[in-house]
């Protein structure tokens, strides 16, 4: 028996010599490629990456320029906020003061008239009632105050009415004018407590404010 002949495979497998290129891989047209085509290439692609930069840095800066304008409103709404809040205050104490001090002085007006009657004494004051004054701030109270201080002001002036009628009629005795001067001295208290809720701060019943308060 005759030796087998071996054969390499690629011996075996005649391939020509003008076939090579169906062998080469498929990137040797790409590397055959000329450097004009290479420059044209990267111009475009360069071209692009600037183009999608820019527009990611336009939209950042419209982002920061959109939260710039809202925290701009945001800051003048707050800016408003504070400065209607700070002109009801001014005009809150301004109103409670000034009716706590007429008050004051109506009922010490009716206590020094009431007096007086009882030792023979006459006076105008017996007879004059309560001022249109104290109806005014009465009035600005309901309008810048809470429906607490309103209420309160509202017994106050009433009680003082009828102080003034007391007067106008003669007291009995002295009794009965400390009995009216007292019940108008307690609401004027009554009324500066709701103040102080409003205020947040300490109102006298004589209508001073406190330096707490003033100074805000």
């Amino acid at each position: 028996m005759s030796p087998v002949r071996r054969e390499s495979f690629c011996t075996a497998i005649p391939v020509a010599k003008g076939d090579l290129r169906d062998l080469s891989p498929p990137f040797a047209s790409v590397s055959r490629m000329s450097t004009a085509a290479w420059a044209v290439i990267g111009v475009f692609v360069g071209a692009a990456l600037q183009f999608l930069a820019n527009t990611l840095s336009d939209r950042r800066a419209d982002r920061r320029a959109d939260a710039d304008r809202a925290e701009s409103r945001r800051a003048r709404l707050e800016a408003r906020q504070e400065e209607r809040a700070a002109r009801l205050f001014d005009s809150r104490r301004t109103a409670y003061e000034a009716f706590i001090s007429t008050a004051r002085s109506e009922s010490s007006r009716l206590w020094t008239a009431g007096s007086r009657f009882l030792i023979g004494e006459r006076s105008t004051d017996l007879h004059r009632p309560v001022g249109d004054e104290l109806l005014d701030q009465w009035g600005t109270v309901g309008l810048y105050g809470s429906p607490a201080t309103g209420r309160a002001a509202e017994e106050v002036y009433a009680a003082l009415f009828e102080f003034a009628n007391l007067c106008r009629r003669g007291p009995k005795n002295l009794e009965e004018v400390a009995q009216h001067y007292g019940r108008v001295s307690a609401l004027l208290e009554a009324f500066a407590g709701a103040a102080r809720v409003d205020m947040g701060a300490a109102i006298p019943a004589d209508g001073g404010m406190s330096a707490e308060t003033s100074t805000q």
